[in-house]
Order: C-alpha cells, then structure tokens, then sequence
C-alpha cells in the first residue's frame, strides 16, 4: 500500500510507509547513538586541579598530584619530588605504580570534597589522613 504524501495539495507518489519508518528509524539510531558516545563523569576530575595532602602518624605531609595522563608525582615538605610514576583507580582503589609495578594500592574515596579529610587505613596498618587542598 502506497501513501500520497502532500505538502501544497498535490499527491507524491512512490513515498511508502516503509520509508518514511526507515528514515525515522535511522535518525532516532544517530540521536541514541550521539548519546551513547558520551563518556561518564571522571570520578577524579576534582582531583587535577587540587592538591591531595597526605599527612602520616609519624607528622610527615606530602603533597600529591594527579594529571588527567594518569601520571603522579608527591612532593615531601621541602617540595622535593620523592616519588613519581603512572596510577590507575578502579573499584574505589588508588594504584600507583613506581617503574612499572605497584608501589601501592589503598581503597580511596573519589568523593572527597575540598577541605575534607578521610583517614585512610594503609595495608600495613598506618593512617593516613588525606585531605583534599584547594589549588596546586
């Protein structure tokens, strides 16, 4: 079955049912898919603009810096590098790793906000209290 579509009266033949569901089909399939190409919020975006202080029981602090590369570097209180290599965060577990093996992987809140603390418990035993600074 045919159906004369008209936009000034007259009738056009040739344009069926089944072509105008196609076309529709095929521009709801680029809008879902527009949508679906939309990458999830990054857990740690509040993280690469800020610092994350990490004071241990012993009175140490350092300074710890994600990149968006997945890099990291620590600075001890004199602004010294002390360490530096790539990390990973997956299952609400901070990974970082030193030349290629993990130094370390604490479970780690991604929700901190700025000026919040969270004692951290360290596998071997250690708290550390992480606090997300304001700024670099």
């Amino acid at each position: 079955m045919r159906i004369a579509m008209s936009t000034s009266g007259r009738s056009t033949p040739g344009t069926s049912v089944a072509g105008v569901v196609s076309l529709l089909i095929l521009a709801g399939g680029r809008i879902l898919g527009a949508a679906a190409a939309v990458p999830p919020p990054d857990p740690l975006e509040t993280f690469y603009a800020n610092t994350l202080e990490s004071r241990h029981q012993d009175g140490k602090v350092f300074r710890v810096y994600l990149e968006r590369d997945n890099s990291y570097h620590v600075l001890d209180e004199q602004g010294k590098t002390v360490r530096q290599g790539t990390y990973s965060f997956e299952h609400d577990k901070l990974c970082f790793f030193n030349q290629d093996k993990t130094t370390e992987c604490p479970p780690f809140r991604a929700d901190l906000k700025l000026g919040e603390t969270w004692d951290a418990l360290t596998s071997s035993g250690k708290h550390d209290y992480l606090t997300l600074r304001p700024g670099r």
